[in-house]
């Protein structure tokens, strides 16, 4: 019943887990160019309490009702040698009426994107069709693997490492903006199957709004470009699916 919903999970993972892979390769400082302040970096202290800017975007995000998250997912990796890919992630829920969509755009333009409502999912398959099967639990543990991720800093153990002003250029077009961060390192590895490396996790504010979370390892990074937050899913049609092309 669950196998569709696994291998979508997988694929989430995957990306996770290929960022933060060791291998021979030392990608540490390949990275250093990307946006981002690092051990090295130098940046001005902030006076502002950025643990709270976690709790009042992705905290109130997270608790509210619903929420619509669109983000960009580049993947950075020793393991496939210094091969960088670039996803397209987009999450929708409305917890009262239990519906959810997960989609995710591949590099190779395939497109990989299941919902659920009313007690069943619907996976979308190669030929454009549907396939329906029986769910049945609730549209919180459907997401939740989709974008634990995304609010570590409020729902984990982390370890504080930083904090302070930086400037930041998430759309790599070289317009640098000033950005308000925090930085942490995971207490538990849970992120990579090595447990003897550290994992970091930085979140970037612009006017107390997230646009940017980079997690990072010597052997890599996946960086999270936030293209919109949303407490309300403002077009209920991600929802649906073409009655004519489900497979029962």
């Amino acid at each position: 019943m669950k196998r569709s919903i696994i291998l979508l999970l997988l694929l989430m993972l995957t990306l996770t887990a290929s960022a933060c892979s060791d291998n021979n390769r030392d990608m540490h400082s390949d990275t250093q160019s990307n946006a981002g302040p690092s051990a090295e970096s130098v940046y001005e202290e902030s006076s502002r309490d950025e643990k709270k800017l976690l709790e009042d975007s992705f905290g109130a995000l997270f608790s509210s009702d619903e929420f619509f998250i669109k983000a960009g997912i580049t993947v950075e990796s020793g393991i496939l040698n210094g091969e960088i890919n670039s996803y397209e992630l987009t999450v929708a829920a409305d917890k009262s009426s239990q519906k959810a969509m997960i989609e995710m755009l591949m590099p190779d333009g395939k497109q990989a994107r299941m919902i659920v409502k009313n007690n069943y999912s619907y996976q979308l398959e190669e030929d454009g069709t549907y396939k329906k099967q029986l769910y049945t639990e609730e549209v919180d543990e459907f997401v939740k693997p989709y974008t634990k991720e995304l609010y570590l800093g409020v729902t984990e153990p982390l370890i504080y490492e930083a904090s302070g002003v930086t400037e930041i250029d998430p759309d790599k077009d070289g317009k640098t903006e000033t950005a308000d961060f925090v930085k942490y390192r995971l207490s538990e590895n849970e992120i990579s199957s090595d447990k003897g490396s550290e994992v970091y996790i930085t979140y970037y504010f612009i006017d107390d709004k997230p646009v940017m979370e980079v997690m990072e390892k010597t052997g890599g990074r996946t960086t999270f470009i936030f293209r919109e937050l949303s407490p309300k899913v403002k077009d209920v049609s991600v929802f649906e699916t073409d009655q004519g092309n489900i497979q029962e």
